[in-house]
């Protein structure tokens, strides 16, 4: 309610200064959806930039300049934001003519924003389309204006559960190689975006089918026709989507468990945990983008180490760590396209240790420095890697999944997840003794040394092996007699 009405005093006041104001875009769409806006474009013939500022000082937003020379800003506020622009043209036709897609290019006079049913600006047949669940370009020059149309194309197609309109489609295909001279931080944006939405498999699919995927990530081409020895069904690109599509059937199934099949055990083991997981993914790492979107496009990553590692003999092509080389690869996607440095690393520790649960499923009983260890390395990224891990390991198997192996590979995810979510003081213990302590009573000098006494010290302790600081200075005093670090 008092968004409302600080949005409709915002109306009024923007109507007094320009009566020739709009409303315009996404606003107007999503109110003809019966949805609610978080963004609001106003148009105005003049004066954008002055109007914001005085708008941010009168209602105490937040004001961001977009672009001085469109005369394009907006003002954030706590749980909204509007954007103001100059007026494209001469008058209000020929500003939506500029407009990116049909269902984009209907306006709404200010004065008649408050109006049931909504009176509306459509030259384009925007409100049909919408009915229909089209998106369709608004004009040849579309994607010639702006290149990054055609990753918004797939963003709303995923968003809204829409059709792309054919030609438009096959203009997208035909300009896919102009996203090269769009912004990282556009791309990165628009991907982030679709990669966000339930069933992402499917458009990675359209944008590999449309030439758009090897033009933003190039690195994924050599992974076609990379043959897979069994138990793998499928090459090294078609197992990365299949397992991305895994990780979809993954999170459903945790909310929505079907009777039979995988998902049976799936939930004895994690169904406690699904509320704990759904959270941990919900979580917010950089502006508004989730950490699932960096578990989506680590698994796309996952595998990008493999056509590095290939080793062929009589068993079979063989792929010896191939989760460390892709991480470094996976590392410089993530920075060429401008991710913060806490996505970067996120990615980076997903790919690089998603074989960790297969092996740690492998080697008989989990201890506590086993997890321990685990968590050390992974950090707060220990839970995406597990579900990588599991979505992982059935795009390996499909329906040659053998249920005793699949049954272990839960096991230790929960064991892993369990001790996270609900032991994790006990598996991060407050340290008995600091670096310097460790310098000054052992005379040591400051370096590696240090670190692993540190890190073999607080093993113990996860270990129940030491419990006070004269235990933990005498365990480090028994490592360097015996050279063991």
């Amino acid at each position: 309610m008092r968004n409302r009405e600080l949005l409709e005093r915002i109306i009024a006041f923007i109507g007094e200064n320009h009566p020739e104001a709009y409303l315009v875009g996404g606003c107007v769409r999503d109110r003809l959806m019966g949805k609610e806006s978080r963004d609001f474009d106003f148009v105005v013939p003049e004066g954008a930039i002055s109007l914001a500022k005085e708008i941010a000082d009168r209602f105490r937003g937040a004001f961001v300049l977009l672009d001085e020379r469109r005369e394009f800003a907006r003002v954030v506020f706590r749980d909204f934001y509007i954007d103001l622009a100059r007026r494209v043209g001469k008058d209000t036709l020929e500003d939506l003519s500029h407009r990116d897609f049909t269902i984009n290019a209907m306006a709404v006079p200010l004065e008649d924003w408050g109006k049931e049913p909504l009176p509306i600006i459509d030259p384009h047949g925007g409100k049909q389309d919408l009915e229909l669940g089209l998106i369709r370009r608004l004009s040849p020059s579309t994607f010639l204006e702006d290149p990054c149309r055609i990753l918004r194309a797939i963003r709303f197609s995923a968003q809204f559960r829409f059709t792309i309109e054919p030609e438009t489609l096959r203009e997208m295909a035909e300009h896919a190689h102009r996203l090269v001279i769009v912004s990282r931080e556009r791309l990165r944006d628009e991907i982030s975006l679709t990669l966000a939405e339930p069933n992402s498999p499917r458009y990675v699919t359209l944008m590999d089918e449309l030439g758009i995927l090897k033009v933003l990530f190039p690195e994924l081409e050599v992974l076609k026709g990379l043959h897979q020895s069994p138990p793998h069904h499928l090459d090294a690109y078609q197992h990365t989507v299949k397992t991305l599509a895994q990780l979809e059937w993954l999170l459903g199934e945790l909310n929505d468990p079907q009777p039979e099949g995988p998902g049976r055990k799936l939930v004895a083991y994690l169904g406690e945990l699904k509320e704990s997981i759904q959270k941990h993914l919900e979580r917010r790492i950089s502006g508004e983008r989730k950490a699932l979107v960096a578990l989506k496009l680590a698994v796309l990553f996952h595998d990008l180490g493999k056509p590095f590692t290939l080793t062929v003999d009589d068993r079979g092509t063989h792929f010896y760590g191939h989760e460390r080389e892709g991480a470094f690869i996976a590392e410089s996607i993530m920075e060429r396209f401008h991710f913060s440095s806490r996505e970067v690393e996120g990615v980076y520790k997903i790919v690089a240790n998603h074989m960790r649960p297969a092996l740690l499923a492998q080697e008989g009983p989990l201890t506590k420095k086993a997890i321990y260890r685990f968590w050390r390395d992974t950090g707060e990224w220990g839970v995406e890697t597990c579900l990588l891990s599991l979505a992982d390991h059935l795009a390996t198997w499909m329906e040659d999944l053998i249920p005793e192996r699949w049954e272990r590979r839960v096991w230790v995810a929960r064991e892993l997840l369990t001790a996270y979510f609900r032991h994790r003081e006990e598996l991060f213990p407050t340290p008995l003794v600091r670096g310097n302590e460790l310098i000054e009573t052992l005379g040591l000098k400051p370096g590696p040394i240090v670190g692993k006494l540190l890190r073999k010290i607080q093993e113990a302790q996860v270990e129940g092996e030491v419990r006070s600081r004269e235990e933990a200075f005498e365990l480090a005093k028994r490592a360097l007699e015996s050279g063991e670090v």
